[in-house]
Order: structure tokens, then sequence, then C-alpha cells
């Protein structure tokens, strides 16, 4: 069975992830890139790198726009 891997960002998914958990489940780290954390907060940037993880739980789908 093949599996789709998604290559863009998640909108609108809440979740309850431990970041101890999250950070224990790490298997790959990607390139630290620049990260603006949203368009509320244009001057908050961040260098973070993209994650693989073995597991994610997420809880809802969120209204929010």
């Amino acid at each position: 069975m093949t599996r789709k891997i998604r290559r863009h960002p998640l909108k609108n998914f809440r979740f309850n992830e431990s970041p101890y958990r999250l950070l224990a489940d790490v298997d790959e780290l990607g390139q630290t890139l620049p990260v603006v954390a949203g368009e509320r907060y244009r001057d908050y940037r961040m260098l973070l790198p993209a994650l693989k993880v073995k597991r994610f739980r997420f809880t809802s789908i969120s209204d929010a726009i």
C-alpha cells in the first residue's frame, strides 16, 4: 500500500500533544527555516526545523479561519 505524503501545512486542526512527548518521538529533523507565527503576529519570527515524528494526535477540527 502506498501512502500519499502531504507537503503543505495543515490549517484549523486542534491538538493536545505534550511538547515533551513530541520531542521524544522525533524521527528526523529538517533544515532550519524562518517562520512567521501568523498574519496577526508578523513581527514575531522564529527559526524552526521541520520535524518528522512517529505519532501526533489531533483532537478535532476548528471552525476558526
